[in-house]
């Protein structure tokens, strides 16, 4: 891993390694801290050091929820808590859902909506959901792929709150606001020049 940092660096290239969480076991009367501050005590990652401290990015994904055929979602699945353990552009420890479908992999759609709704983006109820700034169009859990298949104007809306929510959400929580400011200099410096 080390001797891949400068070369992918030069070639900007993302290296991406999947790896397990173990148990790590512990001997002692006390419990050790974990090497990481939002790994939990008994985790630790295997292969060394290396990949803990050279990594510029470490996200845990943790299935939560079963998801049944017959309720909420209407898929085959589970929630995925997907957490930031450590990252060198944003803060650490934020969580989010996604949705994943046994047969299908990943659902953005579900994944997109259970973030819009966990935001307060999503009003209604079971019966009629409704997406902000849309209150004309209502859908239900069930029939929200085919509502999004079918209806540009609400798919248009639906992924325009989304990205609102998202660009907000990163604003807050990195140094995007000072990067946007600093480039907002720039051009009135030049527009003066």
């Amino acid at each position: 891993m080390r001797r891949l940092i400068q070369p992918t660096k030069e070639a900007n290239i993302i290296v991406i390694f999947i790896n397990h969480i173990n148990a790590k076991i512990s001997t002692g009367i006390m419990p050790s801290s974990a090497n990481i501050n939002y790994l939990k005590q008994d985790e630790t990652i295997p292969g060394g050091n290396a990949i803990q401290f050279l990594t510029n990015t470490l996200i845990k994904l943790t299935p939560s929820s079963k998801l049944h055929e017959d309720k909420k979602y209407k898929i085959k699945g589970y929630q995925i808590k997907v957490e930031l353990i450590k990252s060198r552009t944003a803060p650490a420890g934020s969580v989010t859902t996604m949705i994943f479908n046994q047969s299908e992999g990943f659902d953005d759609d579900l994944s997109l909506y259970d973030y819009l709704n966990s935001n307060g983006a999503i009003s209604g109820s079971p019966v009629s959901y409704k997406v902000a700034g849309m209150a004309d169009v209502g859908f239900k859990l069930a029939s929200l792929k085919q509502t999004l298949h079918d209806n540009e104007a609400f798919r248009n809306q639906y992924h325009s709150v989304a990205e609102a929510l998202l660009t907000e959400n990163l604003r807050e929580s990195s140094k995007l606001h000072v990067i946007e400011e600093v480039k907002e200099e720039v051009v009135e410096e030049n527009d003066t020049a």
